[in-house]
């Protein structure tokens, strides 16, 4: 027996069954860190394109321990 089915978008799904998603806000800390690990997942695509060359472990040490300070978190 065939099933039908209904190919669209989540978009157009949730404007015809009328969804309103809304995004939780954010405190400053988790919005930082949220942005930190958003760049840190860019730098990992543009390292596997073979477009940038990632830090060693110290160097990245060294940059967190600066930015600690920095911030006093």
């Amino acid at each position: 027996m065939r099933k039908p089915s209904v190919d669209i978008s989540n978009k157009e799904f949730e404007q015809r069954a009328e969804i309103n998603p809304t995004k939780p806000s954010l405190s400053k800390i988790e919005l930082r860190v949220y942005n930190s690990l958003k760049a840190s997942f860019e730098q990992i695509k543009l390292h596997q394109k073979g477009k940038i060359k990632l830090q060693n472990a110290k160097e990245a040490l060294v940059e967190v321990e600066a930015s600690i300070k920095a911030n006093d978190l």
